[in-house]
């Protein structure tokens, strides 16, 4: 018994303990969330200021106060934030993304293009990489592309569901080029009734 509480001790004094600033920082990132969705972005703002103040940068809060304002549809805001969380964090996977989305709605191609190409590398195992790549080829009307990159979108767990209400997917699916794709791939992938409501017109 007093060997097994030794080995115990022994394995509980190499666990690293956790960083204090780390910790911090996130516990305020979630307070810089919370404040955005229940009293708005500019309580969340003065939050991430006065915290600033006092502690000093983290790219978590930057995101946070980012994604606020892309939700008051504030893109200008959300970009500068955005770039900021990146500048402080290159490897923030949600940052990268969202400014890639930020971009994208900017028709920032390239920029796009190079943010989401970072999320996929940090984050290869998840669908939204992949899937804004395709729709960033999409865009270019690259069809080798834009199949490669859903390929992979739906190898990692991506459905057509999620664009049946999504103008721009019905127009990838009227596309001369792009639209086959869509359709061939929705069949094998998926089922019929998908591809109904994607040809379904939008009200």
């Amino acid at each position: 018994m007093m060997l097994a509480a030794l080995f115990a001790a022994v394995a509980w004094a190499e666990i690293p303990p956790p960083d204090y600033r780390d910790a911090l920082g996130a516990a305020a990132a979630d307070e810089v969330s919370r404040l955005a969705r229940q009293e708005g972005r500019d309580a969340a703002l003065a939050f991430a200021k006065k915290w600033e103040r006092q502690i000093g940068p983290d790219a978590r809060l930057a995101y946070e106060l980012g994604l606020a304002s892309r939700l008051a549809g504030a893109e200008g805001d959300a970009r500068d934030w955005l770039d900021r969380a990146v500048e402080l964090d290159p490897v923030l996977v949600a940052a990268r993304y969202d400014r890639g989305e930020v971009l994208l709605t900017a028709g920032a191609l390239d920029e796009a293009e190079a943010d989401f190409r970072e999320v996929v590398r940090l984050a290869p195992d998840q669908w939204a990489g992949h899937f804004r790549l395709a729709d960033v080829s999409g865009r270019r009307r690259d069809a080798p592309g834009f199949e490669a990159h859903l390929l992979d979108a739906l190898r990692h767990g991506f459905s057509f569901r999620a664009v049946v209400g999504d103008p721009r997917w019905h127009g990838y699916l009227a596309d001369a080029e792009l639209g086959p794709i869509v359709r061939r791939l929705v069949v094998v992938y998926q089922d019929g009734a998908v591809l109904e409501a994607l040809e379904r017109p939008l009200e």
